[in-house]
């Protein structure tokens, strides 16, 4: 991202007033274990690495969903 990194971009709508209840998916290309916990840490609702499979993407949005709706 030219000015912002994706993770200030996520610390940022976390911190917004209101913090938004939109599901925000991470999606990169470093293969880092922190990836996942930084990522739910300021409020994302999954993380993938690249490349992944549509399964894979199909799933992660359906438990994003199911966060956000029940």
């Amino acid at each position: 991202m030219p000015v912002l990194s994706g993770w200030a971009v996520l610390e940022a709508i976390s911190r917004g007033s209101p913090p938004t209840s939109s599901p925000v998916i991470v999606l990169t290309g470093w293969v880092d274990d922190e990836i996942q916990d930084r990522a739910q840490v300021l409020g994302a609702t999954g993380a993938l690495v690249k490349p992944f499979g549509v399964e894979e993407l199909l799933s992660t949005i359906r438990l994003a969903l199911r966060e956000v709706y029940h």
